[in-house]
């Protein structure tokens, strides 16, 4: 069992927030509360309920002191800062910061906003950062829902990867493949961007070649904007992925016809490792460490002060622009239902 001894322990009262009634996200792996602590000023907490008797409780909780032992060394400028860990009665949190950028998706679905091509190849270079450090921090660690609400951004567009680690922390806490959530059940991952062999067996270990596969369906929304699958029903959707189906690339190649040849390149370049990350041969998709190696050496040759002038225009025009969501996006990144799960096992 890790240590916890460095842990940082907050005091609940120093915290202006509810972890039943300021939930900003939900899913499988428990909810997402905002809040204002005494000290760190805005805060957001990822809760996970404690269940059970007397000493099911305390067993619960060493388990998630012990893996959040784990989560806390990764100090990494990519990850985000996790501060300690606050009890509530029969809950428990993660104190994590609060970022004001936002996360992936809003970014990506402000159609208005222009993402320059050497902005995008940093994001995606980041992301492959944040994960390299996870899958390198502890023998088996994986993040496990590798989805764009879990990429925050700062204010000038530096990604930190969150949310790493719930799949052990929710098994801690007894949550099994339905999970449980303050509003509703769940599955612990968010079916457009599973795996197909994790389909096949919804009930397996996370794997890291699951969050490479992850990884590919971010970088295709980060090359298109668009939502990996079109709003169709969950059990096409499933028998599709796992029979070898990815996500339309036709459009991407409409795009790549409007650009000029160095942002062309960046694209194509992008577009082959994208390939290579959803192979449906788990054992052919590249390591976590070779993408970000290669990823870097791309971004090394592109002007710092051109992206950083990007992030400024960025910035202000996000300023002045309200977030909106297609329709689509809304419907395709649910997490999976009790229903589809129900369906999945009759389809399999």
């Amino acid at each position: 069992m890790a240590s916890n001894s460095n842990l940082r322990e907050f005091n609940v009262d120093d915290f202006k927030c509810d972890p039943t009634t300021s939930v900003i996200g939900s899913g499988g792996f428990g909810d997402v509360v905002v809040g204002k602590h005494s000290q760190l000023n805005n805060v957001a907490v990822k809760v996970f309920p404690i269940t059970g008797g007397p000493m099911d409780q305390l067993v619960m909780e060493e388990k998630i002191l012990a893996e959040i032992g784990n989560l806390q060394k990764a100090q990494h400028d990519n990850i985000v800062q996790m501060y300690g860990w606050v009890k509530w009665f029969r809950a428990m949190g993660i104190v994590m910061e609060c970022y004001k950028g936002g996360n992936l998706r809003q970014f990506l679905m402000r159609p208005i906003v222009q993402i320059e091509w050497a902005l995008r190849l940093r994001i995606v270079t980041e992301i492959a950062k944040g994960i390299a450090l996870i899958h390198n921090l502890v023998e088996n660690l994986v993040h496990g829902d590798v989805k764009p609400e879990n990429i925050m951004l700062t204010v000038d567009l530096h990604v930190k990867v969150g949310d790493f680690g719930s799949a052990e922390l929710a098994a801690a806490t007894g949550l099994t493949s339905v999970g449980s959530s303050a509003r509703n059940r769940e599955i612990q991952f968010t079916l457009i961007y599973t795996a197909p062999e994790k389909l096949k067996n919804i009930t397996s270990r996370p794997r890291k070649e699951h969050d490479i596969y992850s990884f590919a369906l971010l970088v295709y929304m980060v090359l298109t904007r668009k939502v990996p699958y079109p709003a169709i029903s969950e059990t096409t959707l499933i028998n599709a992925i796992i029979n070898g189906a990815r996500p339309d690339c036709i459009v991407l190649e409409e795009i790549k016809s409007t650009l000029n040849d160095h942002d062309k390149e960046i694209a194509e370049k992008l577009e082959r490792l994208m390939k290579r990350c959803w192979d449906q041969d788990p054992s052919l998709r590249p390591k976590i460490n070779e993408i970000a190696d290669k990823l870097q050496e791309l971004l090394d040759k592109e002007s710092t002060l051109e992206i950083q002038q990007q992030t400024i225009n960025q910035s202000t025009k996000r300023n002045q622009q309200p977030e909106r969501d297609n329709g689509p996006m809304k419907l395709a990144h649910r997490p999976m239902t009790a229903l589809g799960i129900r369906q999945l096992k009759k389809v399999l």
